[in-house]
């Protein structure tokens, strides 16, 4: 799969209802979204069902299904790409069981990974970039394109998303490739109205602007 602009994870616990990220993903030119099943606390046969409900529509829309964490749930239901999320998974093992798959995890900038493991990855998803979460303080644009810099001086094909607090408002400013392969968006993905949001990035279909 190309690499998309936007990544959107679901969130069944503050979100029920996905619809809005398929609105997104339905207005949003072909190839430039992909939706990622999170959703820890949901049973393995409700995440299953989401999984599918969701790749019929966003297929249909010409984008990508992800799944985190479960890499047999991804095989399942022919996922485009997999999601390693923050936690200690062997990259390497995965790339050598999934080696078509495009294969991303979390990455804050205590993380230590080693070269082996960022060649194995297609995509990292930094954070937090705009705002503070869970300890760590934002990164702000100067300290995410540092990061950058020395992850893809290690793995010049690894493509590098901005995560955290990134919304409609400032989404503009991680719209370039010069500063992001793309962002990451949690709740900024469940607004009723995604046009501000893919119009920052560039990446609203012709017919809905």
């Amino acid at each position: 799969m190309k690499t998309p602009r936007l990544v959107l994870f679901t969130d069944s616990t503050r979100f029920p209802d996905p619809e809005p990220l398929l609105r997104s993903s339905e207005r949003a030119e072909p190839g430039s979204v992909l939706v990622i099943v999170r959703d820890r606390e949901l049973a393995a046969h409700e995440r299953y069902e989401l999984g599918v409900n969701l790749g019929v529509r966003l297929h249909a829309a010409g984008q990508f299904l992800g799944v985190a964490d479960r890499a047999d749930l991804g095989e399942i239901l022919e996922a485009d790409a997999l999601h390693l999320g923050g936690q200690a998974v062997d990259a390497p093992r995965v790339r050598a069981a999934f080696p078509e798959r495009w294969i991303s995890r979390g990455y804050h900038v205590d993380d230590r990974l080693s070269d082996e493991e960022l060649g194995a990855l297609n995509a990292v998803f930094v954070s937090p970039v705009v705002e503070s979460r869970k300890g760590r303080p934002a990164l702000g644009i100067d300290g995410f394109l540092r990061l950058k810099r020395e992850l893809t001086q290690r793995a010049p094909r690894l493509s590098v998303f901005a995560l955290g607090g990134i919304d409609a408002e400032n989404a503009a400013d991680f719209s370039s490739h010069d500063v992001a392969s793309g962002v990451a968006v949690m709740a900024a993905g469940y607004q009723d109205d995604p046009g501000p949001l893919l119009r920052a990035l560039g990446i609203e279909r012709a017919e809905d602007t």
